[in-house]
């Protein structure tokens, strides 16, 4: 399942030229419950590659990301970004500037 969530994640990350992906970002990323994170200088990718739903909270500038798939408007207050992803799911999320 994991590798079919990686294509339109890609897809969606490489649409988004306005903030080129570096090769060497923040990584954050959880063996035990399969999930993981990185940001790109704006750009947060988030997958949950396991079969539960789990709540994760991430370092992030405070401030407020748009969901580039679902449009909803995520906030991370004190540096901390919070939010639940579902199980087999990925979230793309942009700082809004």
């Amino acid at each position: 399942m994991f590798l079919q969530l990686c294509p339109p994640a890609i897809a969606k990350c490489n649409a988004l030229q306005r903030f080129p992906c570096n090769p060497l970002g923040d990584e954050c990323y959880n063996d035990i419950n399969r999930i993981y994170a990185y940001d790109r200088g704006g750009i947060i990718v988030i997958i949950n590659n396991s079969d539960k739903e789990s709540y994760i909270e991430l370092p992030a500038w405070s401030g407020v990301y748009d969901d580039v798939i679902t449009g909803e408007k995520k906030t991370a207050y004190n540096q901390v970004l919070r939010l639940t992803i579902g199980p087999q799911t990925y979230h793309i999320l942009k700082r809004e500037f």
